[in-house]
């Protein structure tokens, strides 16, 4: 009897936790996540959007913590912009550069900020 149940019983209660019924207290790296969900004004694509956003990679390549920057587009619209940053200190930092060195910037035009959703988020796992 030693064992089996002792391991079932373990395994249950291993995967209850892993599984989310406690949030996890801390994240043990420090690179974070910036991502930006939001719809395009007017009768704008993800190709115009793109095409404007020269001035905004290369504010971004010289801020501290920038690691890349990825822009998908979903089927409904929805742009979702990530920058990976060494840490969220940094993608806050580099967010808010956004919206005031880079404020005449052609892209806030062509963005509905009604729809914006940013957030910054740590991240707690990561496999290269």
């Amino acid at each position: 009897m030693c064992g089996t149940q002792e391991a079932a019983s373990f395994r249950a209660h291993d995967t209850h936790r892993m599984l989310g019924s406690e949030p996890l207290k801390k994240a043990t790296m420090t690179e974070a996540l910036e991502i930006t969900t939001f719809h395009l004004t007017g009768d704008f694509g993800g190709t115009d959007f793109i095409a404007v956003n020269s001035d905004v990679d290369a504010y971004l390549k010289t801020r501290p913590g920038f690691r890349w920057r990825r822009i998908t587009q979903d089927e409904d619209g929805t742009v979702v912009d990530v920058v990976a940053w060494d840490s969220e200190a940094d993608a806050r930092d580099g967010a808010a550069g956004i919206m005031t060195e880079l404020a005449a910037s052609p892209v806030h035009a062509m963005i509905d900020q009604a729809t914006v959703d940013f957030r910054v988020r740590p991240v707690i796992h990561r496999l290269d």
